[in-house]
């Protein structure tokens, strides 16, 4: 089966249409699931779709954002993705601070991918899939 294609005229047309399907994703997986599970990456590219998502009416407590990328940078640096997805989203949202897994930068890089590890091991236990939805 080959995906659709969209084509569209205007950025905005993109963003508008990407804010649209990733709120109906959440609230389709919210009617079969607790919790809506999705995977953030980093970079400059998904930054408009968190920004737009920040203004959306949505039950931030029924979902947890899972980081699936991060550089190798304090959290608080300027090239920091959990840096990004913060000022972009998380701090104009009301969810609750253990609903965002993200890489724990601060302890050496082996340390820290073997903790998120385990974070990702741990929700794939509880059921799957462990992504209901990821934003590349």
């Amino acid at each position: 089966m080959t995906p659709p294609i969209f084509q569209f005229e205007a950025a905005e047309e993109f963003w508008a249409k990407a804010k649209e399907d990733t709120v109906f994703a959440i609230k389709e997986t919210l009617l079969d699931y607790d919790e809506c599970r999705i995977g953030l990456a980093g970079g400059s590219t998904p930054r408009k779709l968190y920004e737009m998502l920040s203004e959306e009416d949505l039950p931030w407590e029924r979902i947890k954002l899972i980081l699936i990328d991060e550089r190798y940078v304090p959290s608080d640096h300027p090239a920091s993705n959990l840096g990004m997805i913060r000022k972009a989203l998380l701090s104009k949202i009301p969810l609750p601070p253990g609903n965002v897994l993200g890489f724990d930068t601060s302890l050496p890089a082996e340390s820290a991918a073997k903790e998120m590890g385990r974070k990702i091991t741990a929700l794939a236990s509880e059921r799957k899939p462990i992504f209901d939805l990821l934003i590349l």
